[in-house]
């Protein structure tokens, strides 16, 4: 590029990435070799029949209340429990199988949990890992939007 040098926005912003989504916050993410999947991408996925192995990597009170249907709950990836639990529930999956990893539990910047399950499972080689980027949190970025959900709250509700 002619000598110049770009910040990391700048290079997201030229590339068609999250930049004005995520600024900075997810190319952590990026460079631990998981892409970035926003909600309204990964909800039309899903409305086209494509499956990838989804897993709910936050906290069990809140899977239990709303999840993305299909969506596995793997454990708070913070913890060690949880990661086990997210070792034994990739055991099964060949190593080329396309994983969604998602939390929510907070804002994206604070989450305790997605980055270490990201972490967690690119070192047992899953080689197909995007991160459903939800800035705020699941409730307000997945199931504010309208995006399907399965869980206790939404049942009562229907």
């Amino acid at each position: 590029m002619n000598g110049m040098t770009l910040t990391r926005r700048q290079f997201l912003a030229r590339a068609g990435g999250l930049a004005a989504a995520a600024p900075l916050a997810g190319w952590a993410a990026a460079s631990d070799g998981a892409a970035l999947v926003r909600p309204a991408q990964l909800a039309a996925r899903l409305k086209r029949g494509d499956r990838p192995a989804i897993f709910q990597v936050g906290f069990d009170v809140l899977f239990r209340a709303a999840h993305i249907p299909g969506a596995e709950y793997a454990g708070p990836a913070s913890r060690p429990e949880g990661l086990a639990m997210l070792r034994q529930a990739l055991q099964k999956l060949p190593r080329d199988r396309a994983v969604v990893l998602y939390c929510g539990c907070c804002p994206w910047v604070k989450c305790p949990n997605i980055h270490p399950a990201a972490a967690e499972v690119r070192r047992l080689g899953m080689r197909d890992v995007e991160l459903l980027y939800l800035r705020t949190s699941f409730a307000q970025d997945w199931v504010r939007a309208g995006f399907p959900t399965a869980g206790r709250d939404i049942q009562q509700k229907a």
